[in-house]
């Protein structure tokens, strides 16, 4: 109907909304250390706990006691939770709402492009394999893998609990359960807004003529569109129904999380020792306990933004942009009244989180207006505007450092202050604090 589909080596770069050379070395790249800084985080949550670092402290060791006061306000598996929530929401706009960001803002959202998981993308199948370079393709690969990937988890589970002992068992199901709600909370709403994306055919802008929306070239009458639809229907249903079991899991361990033992005990410290809790611990650790609920509504409020209103609202561009805009400032305001972590560092960090993705849309509306030449420009070379929205975006990044800047300063003064009375101490005894 439309020339829609790349050439010969080339991609379409659903970040960019447009084709582009076979070059992966920079998305590659991203994607890398991305995945060691991940490592990194759970490395450090498995081995360096408190205990640890005391220890460490105790035998002098400078560098550990240091590196701990600083990432001490953000050692806590939500800190990469709400950035990867937030991030997915922000990436999400441009391609959503079919607009541009101007550089270098569009060349900030294009490095966390990686937080929407799509393996065509990720794994470079379109310029390997010619075939499979076309939006339905697309849809099949990317909407299959995460569903194989999580059969080959629980198949690997039916091997292994076979294999250990019955006192095994428990922590072999938590290993699973773990990796399962962690993949299900990074991938349910951006494969929930692709395969969405499949359903939506326009049939008035050209008499007589129904395409797909999101690939022109796709035609809604075709047997191969009529082939796929069901498939589109099946797995969107499934991946949008998938919160519901995750909180159909929790509800049942209710009793458990809300009167578990001591009701003062923070919910991240009753899972250290519950064994029917431990296994869902993502979705509830750090957590007050009147709020286990939240990443099951923290998961449907992306595919709202992502999904539900930029694809099924038949509205204006600009229209999308303000409802984005309204429902922002309204999880804001719940945000900031609910405080769901128990910790006050992640609450801020959430707050900046939520005032950045009503940012993004704000821009959006900024950039759909109609704007003079030189204000906003798309041809690739730095705007005023962009570069004024990439200042912002950052100083409200820089926000929220505020925890981890207050607590160096404040062990600065501690450290000051210790030596300043050290150095009142008679010189015999100085040295002998100075040796311990």
């Amino acid at each position: 109907i439309m020339c829609s589909r790349c050439l010969e080596g080339f991609f379409f770069d659903s970040a960019q909304n447009k084709c582009r050379n076979c070059i992966f070395l920079r998305r590659t790249v991203i994607f890398l250390s991305v995945a060691v800084v991940f490592l990194v985080i759970w490395l450090f949550e498995r081995i360096f706990h408190l205990n640890d670092v005391q220890k460490l402290l105790r035998h002098n060791r400078i560098i550990f006691k240091r590196l701990w006061v600083v990432v001490a306000p953000y050692y806590n598996i939500a800190v990469p939770k709400v950035i990867w929530s937030t991030f997915q929401i922000v990436c999400s706009v441009p391609v959503s709402l079919h607009i541009y960001f101007p550089s270098p803002l569009k060349e900030i959202m294009d490095m966390a492009w990686i937080s929407q998981v799509d393996a065509t993308e990720m794994l470079g199948i379109p310029c390997t394999f010619a075939e499979y370079n076309g939006f339905i393709q697309r849809c099949y690969i990317s909407g299959l893998m995460p569903l194989s990937i999580g059969i080959i988890c629980w198949l690997i589970y039916a091997v292994r609990v076979n294999l250990v002992s019955l006192n095994k068992e428990d922590e072999v199901f938590g290993q699973h359960m773990h990796f399962t709600m962690i993949f299900i909370f990074c991938v349910v709403p951006p494969m929930t807004r692709l395969l969405a994306t499949g359903l939506v055919c326009d049939s008035e802008t050209i008499p007589g003529i129904s395409f797909l929306v999101a690939s022109p070239a796709v035609d809604c009458d075709s047997d191969m569109y009529n082939a796929f639809l069901p498939f589109a229907i099946i797995m969107f249903l499934a991946y949008f129904s998938t919160p519901l079991l995750c909180l159909g899991i929790l509800f049942a361990k209710h009793d458990r999380i809300v009167m578990n033992d001591e009701a003062s005990l923070e919910l991240r410290h009753v899972l250290r020792y519950d064994p029917t809790l431990k296994p869902y611990r993502f979705l509830i650790k750090n957590y007050k306990r009147a709020t286990w609920w939240h990443d099951i509504y923290d998961m449907y409020r992306r595919i709202l933004l992502v999904c539900i209103i930029p694809t099924f609202f038949s509205a204006p561009v600009s229209s999308k942009a303000s409802i984005g805009c309204v429902l922002s400032l309204l999880t804001i305001m719940i945000s900031t009244n609910l405080k769901p972590y128990e910790l006050e560092v992640i609450n801020s960090l959430s707050e900046m989180c939520q005032y950045l993705i009503f940012f993004t849309y704000f821009m959006a509306v900024l950039i759909l207006a109609d704007f003079e030449d030189g204000l906003n420009q798309t041809d690739g070379r730095w705007s005023l505007l962009g570069s004024v929205l990439a200042l912002a975006l950052t100083a409200l990044c820089l926000i929220s450092l505020r925890p981890w800047i207050s607590t160096v300063f404040e062990f600065r003064r501690t450290q000051q202050y210790l030596e300043a009375r050290l150095a009142q101490l008679p010189r015999s005894g100085a040295m002998k604090y100075k040796l311990k």
